[in-house]
């Protein structure tokens, strides 16, 4: 239980000592430090010695809990010492002894042998300027320093565990560090994030402009951005989930694309955007949560990249006015039941880009968080299809929600295949390109899919997977400069690159192992 305080203004004290005859010539300059240094007032705690040590700077100081002390001296330092964790503050409002001085504190010091900051042990303390943390410290509880005035924070490397929002809503926060010894985070241009980047911890507030996420990144952790400068942000095609907070009052954001892979946008996810204008909605979303889309701003503008059915489909929490009055777009406005026709095949345009009908369903576009393959829906992997009509094979690029790849290399992971996924038109065309080969070719279509991992395959400007000869043309040249004058064989059954010696049609070639271009000038062994 905390000891019982005694709060003495300055002034009351001054006017007693007046009445009582005697003559103050001046404040104790430890006093007139506390009264110039904006703390709230002076402190007495019973049982405390005059004598303590420091006792002319120290102005207020104690026990908190079983493991940990604190002291606040005349220059506004708060220290906090001990060996063990801090205990939680008191009540829901976590309060701390020390907060009766929080607007005067101006740097805080944990020191060597203190091993956690409890919940908003810090939190508000808008006029400190600096914080030192020892490596001791094992674990950053939620919001421990949200709302403080530093410019920059270093994590030591003991840290393990750190909470929600640690550095939430600090205004003047440009850069956040880590050490690099530290084998549990780490930071990425002055974002904090998970050691494996899978988590985006916090983003500093004064961080402006476009932010794009890491991408290996899985989820956008509570508060992670909120009240940052940010006025748009990029999210990778790995992203699940975007936590509770973590645009909140992100005032000048302006645009959002949700990528397809995200199940959940939390509570609060983009509260209070109020300049958020355009926001573009995956079909893999399954719930937006309160308050999500709430607050003022101007009409917002949404883009589904599903239909109005898998939109009546999400479950859409309370008080979203925004998302209640926002002009909506879809995938295709006709009702799903009609527009592709049942067991047909259909690219349908949507701006720039391409996408594949197969029974009236968009492909390649589900990202399957357990890394499972699904040949109806695709993966996160996207998928490879045949279009009859083209005599072709194209790769669906889930990183752009299923859009037909252009120029593109693509690593496709061998999967069993046999006749049944040739049309006769196509085994004809390679029969008629390799004679005397029937055999060999009709092998090649059953077995090639059962010899090493995968195969490599490249799709030209118009999406078409490349089989035989291939040189990269000026246009290609810019997309893939080392490859500039070179010419690239694709098996003709699969489509795979050649690389080292190679027989093509009868005659040995050479292609580098690494690129695969062809290389004329070697001699076959």
């Amino acid at each position: 239980m905390r000891k019982r305080v005694f709060r003495i203004s300055v002034s009351i004290l001054a006017a007693l000592c007046m009445v009582a005859g005697l003559m103050i010539t001046g404040l104790p300059e430890s006093i007139s430090s506390v009264w110039d240094s904006g703390l709230l007032g002076l402190r007495v705690l019973e049982n405390r010695l005059p004598s303590e040590a420091n006792a002319e700077s120290v102005v207020d100081s104690g026990r908190w809990g079983s493991s940990t002390s604190w002291k606040i001296d005349a220059n506004g330092t708060l220290t906090i010492s001990g060996n063990g964790r801090m205990a939680d503050g008191e009540s829901i409002d976590y309060d701390y002894p020390w907060n009766n001085a929080i607007y005067g504190i101006t740097d805080i010091v944990i020191k060597e042998g203190v091993t956690s900051i409890a919940d908003r042990a810090f939190g508000g303390m808008t006029g400190v300027k600096s914080v030192w943390m020892p490596n001791s410290l094992y674990t950053i509880g939620n919001g421990a320093f949200a709302g403080c005035g530093f410019e920059s924070v270093n994590i030591p490397a003991g840290v393990r565990t750190i909470g929600d929002g640690p550095f939430a809503t600090c205004r003047n926060l440009k850069v956040i560090t880590v050490s690099p010894d530290n084998p549990y985070f780490t930071s990425e241009d002055g974002v904090l994030y998970s050691k494996d980047h899978t988590l985006l911890i916090q983003c500093p507030t004064k961080r402006s402009g476009t932010y794009t996420v890491y991408e290996d990144t899985v989820k956008i952790c509570r508060y992670a951005f909120q009240q940052t400068k940010i006025t748009a942000v990029i999210l990778p095609y790995k992203v699940n989930s975007i936590e509770y907070g973590a645009f909140s009052e992100c005032y000048g954001l302006e645009s959002v694309t949700i990528p397809e892979g995200v199940t959940l946008i939390d509570n609060y996810g983009f509260n209070n955007c109020i300049n958020l204008r355009l926001v573009s909605l995956p079909t893999t979303l399954k719930r937006i949560g309160d308050y999500a889309f709430n607050g003022n701003g101007p009409t917002l503008a949404v883009s589904f990249t599903g239909t109005p059915h898998q939109w009546n489909s999400i479950t859409i929490g309370s008080n979203n006015g925004r998302l209640y009055t926002a002009d909506k777009s879809y995938f295709n406005p006709y009702d799903e039941s009609n527009y592709v026709p049942a067991a047909h095949l259909k690219w349908i345009s949507w701006g720039d880009s391409q996408y594949w009908y197969e029974n009236g369903i968009r492909q390649g576009t589900y990202y399957d968080p357990n890394g499972i393959v699904n040949l109806t829906t695709g993966d996160v992997r996207g998928r490879e299809i045949y279009d009859p009509e083209s005599k072709g094979w194209y790769w669906l690029d889930s990183i752009y929600s299923g859009a037909k790849a252009r120029n593109k290399e693509v690593w496709i992971p061998y999967v069993y295949q046999d006749e049944e996924n040739y049309s006769d038109e196509e085994i004809e065309a390679i029969l008629a390109k390799s004679p005397g080969m029937e055999n060999q070719v009709r092998e090649a279509i059953k077995n090639h899919s059962r010899e090493g991992g995968g195969k490599w395959v490249r799709y030209d400007k118009d999406g078409k997977m490349i089989k035989g000869w291939y040189f990269v043309d000026d246009e290609e040249i810019a997309i893939y400069p080392d490859q500039k004058n070179a010419t690239y064989y694709y098996d003709p059954v699969t489509g795979m690159m050649a690389k080292g010696w190679t027989c093509v049609y009868g005659e040995m070639q050479y292609f580098d192992p690494v690129t695969g271009a062809h290389n004329s000038s070697m001699t076959a062994p």
